[in-house]
């Protein structure tokens, strides 16, 4: 009896490794949320992983594949690596166009626009989850730590911060020309009324120096920066510029979540 549990339990852990289904050979993400959450599962380094896009927050130590350009810049060979193969991508009309001219790519299409961060990870599970086995528990742990580093952020944000977040580095007098305001964990802020910033209905925003310049003395102004595969982790704080720099802080879901975390500890 004892043997024959000992083995069942052997044969039960075996099973439960988080792996792809034995006939999915090939795999490419072009996609961030994809990228991260097949990280997250530990199939990066799966003998079925082909390549990730360039600039993911995948330090190279940690993925044995190649990196790929993306969208226009793709290059003929690429698409002759990609056949047979499931690829993942982030929506785009033009990565749409080109991988469609191969009749053996199995496309997968991520549609994340306007999706806030839990909902980013829970439409990256539902589209790699039919590919995969074994995952169950750790996508479950990967649920929990994103709803509490949610939870635990917006406590963190005091309500009625003025705050604005700007695409990349902001390096004084000089701003990215590009806002943050209706996406991702910025578009949380809102919805959990934490934060008042920018005021328009797009997602991203080219501001307007007559609304910046009336903006109050107390709004706070935040460069967001995803050091991608560098794994860099830093945060300046200058009076009201702040810039956080971090890997993911750019990718919809959990990879965001943890930068806006990781900035929001030291309000």
């Amino acid at each position: 009896m004892k043997i024959f549990f000992n083995l069942f339990f052997f044969s039960s852990f075996t099973f439960a490794e988080c792996v792809f289904r034995e006939d999915i050979k090939k795999v490419a993400s072009l996609s961030g949320v994809t990228t991260v959450l097949l990280f997250e599962l530990g199939l990066l380094k799966s003998s079925s992983m082909i390549g990730i896009s360039h600039y993911h927050p995948i330090e190279q130590k940690s993925f044995n594949g190649k990196r790929y350009p993306g969208g226009i810049f793709m290059a003929p060979a690429t698409l002759t690596e990609f056949s047979n193969a499931l690829v993942f991508y982030d929506e785009s009309r033009e990565l749409k166009k080109i991988l469609e001219t191969k009749s053996d790519v199995q496309a997968i299409e991520v549609k994340t626009r306007n999706l806030l961060p839990l909902e980013a990870m829970e439409h990256a599970v539902v589209l790699v989850l039919p590919y995969i086995q074994g995952c169950e528990g750790k996508i479950s742990k990967l649920r929990t730590e994103a709803q509490d580093l949610q939870s635990d952020l917006v406590k963190k944000v005091p309500a009625g911060t003025k705050v604005y977040f700007y695409l990349g580095k902001i390096k004084p007098p000089r701003f990215p020309e590009m806002l943050i305001v209706q996406d991702g964990v910025v578009k949380l802020l809102q919805k959990e009324k934490k934060i008042i910033t920018y005021p328009s209905p797009l997602s991203y925003v080219n501001w307007s120096s007559k609304i910046l310049q009336k903006s109050s003395k107390e709004t706070l102004h935040v460069g967001i920066i995803d050091s991608g595969d560098l794994g860099t982790l830093d945060l300046s704080k200058e009076k009201e510029i702040h810039n956080v720099t971090y890997p993911g802080a750019l990718v919809p879901g959990l990879s965001q979540l943890r930068a806006f975390h990781f900035w929001a500890k030291s309000l």
